[in-house]
């Protein structure tokens, strides 16, 4: 994987106006922006373009039409500074589909070292039109940023939004586009990934687990065909949608969760067909509970899966693994060179429901394991148990685009980067 980092800016930047495209997107906390790590790391690769002479347009968004956290990002400005980067906004910086008369005075108006803080991009319907680079690039936004106001480098650090076609990760094809320091750190940590794939050596082990499974279906299957995955334990709504089309009954509210429907109205259990066909030429790579923990009356009650009580599945619900279904987990991980992790094995927010969780966490805590980590849940997961994120080896801001890049998808904002460096990398290395 070949692409330009910052390093290859060191010297050439003072003065030179950049284009950043970052991704802070997250969900509203009473309305307000709360610090995160998106956040920080947008303002880390701020402060290293605005120190080393950079006057930095800063391009982010938040949230999508209809949802609550469609909002402006201006409020973003006081975090940034809370941690020292220097950024300005001036509130709405569109008209239509195109900077407005006070967005490009602004820009004109940067110093060295200074960058403005453009508004919420998607407030332009054509951010995300899902057209070719070629097309993004002639649009009246990109035309403006490059011809009117002469931005020379485009920074892309959002390697979480790299798996949308949006046009500022893909109109700027006809200037160089650099990895930001996340983007940067994304892409080797997926490059050790890709590596430890390709070692015939040693074992590679998912966990695969929480509610929002219906992604994970291109992964299995990529993963399974191409060998680079020698064990799946699941546990979540994966596991129970396993021992369903094993014909266990696990219960009504249990499968109310795999019958549910989703906004395109299609349920987890529509995939059980799939599944079993899975289960059926893989059966050795696959790893299920075979005892679980029900809640009943708040109280956890554990039961191995041949020996259900008909009236604990009626009343209760499914939430963790069992203890030696996590004995067993626990062992398999020991064997690993490497661990995906993608979702909880169980409810870990209950201190009830979160041993499988705790315990299978503690395990990826070896120094021989190389241990990977994203999404949501499962970055919250590790909040929760405090565990030091430097013992987890590479954990993703990134929740899709890391599952797509594992299940062999060409993300286009990687493919920007790779063809921006066979188009330019000659002349900013030589220069």
């Amino acid at each position: 994987m070949d692409y330009l980092t910052l390093d290859s800016l060191v010297g050439k930047l003072t003065g030179k106006l950049v284009f950043l495209r970052v991704d802070t997107n997250t969900t509203l906390i009473g309305g307000n922006f709360e610090p995160n790590e998106r956040i920080i790391s947008a303002g880390d690769t701020i402060k290293w373009l605005t120190s080393h002479g950079a006057k930095v347009v800063v391009a982010t968004h938040n949230g999508r039409e209809g949802n609550p956290d469609y909002v402006s990002v201006g409020p973003l400005v006081w975090r940034f500074r809370n941690n020292l980067v220097p950024v300005t906004s001036i509130g709405n910086t569109f008209d239509g589909d195109n900077l407005n008369d006070a967005a490009m005075k602004a820009i004109h108006e940067l110093t060295d070292g200074e960058a403005l803080l453009l508004e919420n991009l998607r407030f332009m319907p054509g951010e995300s039109k899902k057209m070719s680079a070629e097309q993004y690039a002639q649009t009246p936004f990109i035309r403006t940023l490059i011809d009117d106001l002469h931005v020379e480098y485009m920074i892309s650090d959002g390697f979480s939004i790299a798996h949308r076609p949006c046009r500022s990760l893909l109109g700027f094809c006809e200037i160089p586009n650099i990895a930001g320091l996340s983007m940067h750190q994304e892409l080797s940590s997926l490059s050790k990934i890709y590596g430890f794939f390709n070692d015939p050596r040693g074992k590679n082990v998912y966990i695969l687990g929480g509610k929002k499974i219906q992604d994970y279906f291109a992964l299995i299957e990529h993963s399974l065909k191409t060998g680079v995955v020698h064990h799946i334990l699941t546990g979540g709504l994966l596991a129970n949608l396993i021992l369903y089309t094993k014909g266990i009954n696990i219960g009504k509210p249990s499968m109310a969760l795999l019958e549910k429907k989703d906004d395109k109205g299609k349920s987890i259990i529509d995939y059980a067909p799939r599944l079993r066909e899975l289960l059926g030429q893989y059966r050795d790579i696959f790893e299920f509970p075979t005892d679980v923990a029900y809640q009943v009356n708040r109280k956890r009650i554990e039961c191995d899966i041949t020996n259900i009580p008909p009236d604990l599945a009626e009343k209760g619900m499914i939430l963790d693994i069992g203890d030696k279904t996590t004995h067993r987990y626990v062992d398999i991980i020991g064997q690993a060179q490497l661990v995906y992790v993608k979702g909880p094995v169980g409810k870990f927010e209950d201190l009830e429901f979160n041993s499988g969780s705790s315990r299978t966490l503690s395990a990826l805590r070896s120094e021989k394991i190389y241990s990977v980590m994203g999404g949501g849940d499962t970055t919250v997961m590790l909040t929760h148990f405090k565990v030091p994120k430097m013992e987890i080896k590479y954990i993703s801001l990134a929740g899709g685009a890391l599952l797509l890049a594992l299940a062999g998808e060409k993300l286009p904002g990687v493919n920007a980067l790779e063809q921006s460096y066979n188009i330019f990398h000659r002349k900013i290395l030589e220069h």
